[in-house]
């Protein structure tokens, strides 16, 4: 049963998107960037229907401003725009695109959320690739991408995807960062709106019907754990417990 605190925050929410809808609807006609907020609803029941699991689409970030001293000394790829990516559980998509038209931006907004949660179906953010080197890091990721188009692919060709000539898909994560650990590049990769990015997941997620083994036979640290008895309900004790209920004014 949801938390009173997580009610009001889903309410206001809903209602703040509501209100942006409204806003944007009733504004001067001259054109505006394709945003997130007019399709969300219509892209999470599209992944629903497409997987059979919800999955919650939510705004990205774009990156922060660069320091002097990353600009002078920062060789690395820039990344100036938000991107899409997935935690194995969520998805974020960019809050808006470089476009004013709405078909367009709901293709694209499209084809990102089924790319994205085709990843978190193979489970492509569950390893532990963040102790991994950059190099292997960026290899793994595009690994991964060239991989979940040809599943998606093959489970919606009418997608019209074609598979990239410069990579071969992998028949898993795990061999995905095999391959990234072999060939490894020696400079970093540019993300983009195709690349997108892979999050940790949340504490306690762990991927269904998936060995905890690596491709090399060792055990995984468990990403969950189960009790081993029923927790016992206690009476609360005279004064733990803060008399005063969160009301409205958290909204």
């Amino acid at each position: 049963m949801a938390e009173a605190e997580d009610v009001i925050v889903d309410a206001a929410k809903h209602v703040t998107g509501f209100l942006q809808q409204q806003w944007r609807r009733r504004a001067p006609t001259r054109a505006q960037p394709a945003a997130l907020a007019d399709h969300v609803q219509r892209l999470e029941l599209l992944v629903a229907a497409a997987f059979g699991r919800s999955m919650k689409i939510r705004p990205a970030q774009p990156p922060a401003p660069r320091t002097l001293l990353r600009k002078l000394f920062d060789r690395n790829p820039v990344q100036a725009t938000a991107l899409p990516a997935t935690d194995g559980q969520s998805i974020w998509l960019p809050e808006t695109l470089d476009t004013t038209d709405p078909q367009e931006a709901l293709a694209r907004y499209r084809l990102m959320a089924l790319r994205q949660a085709m990843r978190a179906v193979r489970g492509s953010a569950d390893l532990p690739t963040g102790r991994e080197p950059p190099p292997v890091q960026d290899l793994y990721l595009l690994l991964e991408a060239v991989s979940a188009d040809a599943d998606l692919v093959r489970l919606f060709p009418g997608t019209g995807l074609k598979p990239r000539p410069d990579a071969s898909p992998s028949p898993s994560p795990e061999a995905s960062l095999a391959r990234a650990r072999a060939r490894a590049p020696s400079k970093r990769i540019s993300k983009d709106e195709w690349t997108g990015e892979l999050r940790e997941p949340p504490l306690g997620f762990a991927r269904q019907n998936v060995s905890s083994a690596d491709e090399n036979g060792e055990e995984r640290p468990a990403r969950s754990a189960k009790l081993q008895r029923t927790p016992e309900v206690r009476e609360p004790v005279h004064g733990e417990d803060d008399e005063q209920k969160p009301g409205a004014f958290m909204v």
